[in-house]
């Protein structure tokens, strides 16, 4: 599919083609999404967990 040899020249391809080729035009703002909703992901389930009564 892609003309590489190694791993990291096909992430970074199929990285840029992702980030180019749907609603992010900016490879860094498509970057910065992904890594903002993994931290919402994480706060969203420690508060989850936090909540819950612990079983005793």
């Amino acid at each position: 599919m892609f003309p590489a040899a190694n791993h990291t020249t096909v992430s970074n391809s199929l990285l840029a083609e992702v980030a180019t080729s749907g609603t992010f035009p900016d490879p860094a703002l498509f970057v910065y999404s992904v890594l903002a909703t993994l931290v919402l992901g994480f706060l969203l389930v420690g508060y989850v967990i936090s909540q819950r009564p612990l079983a005793q």
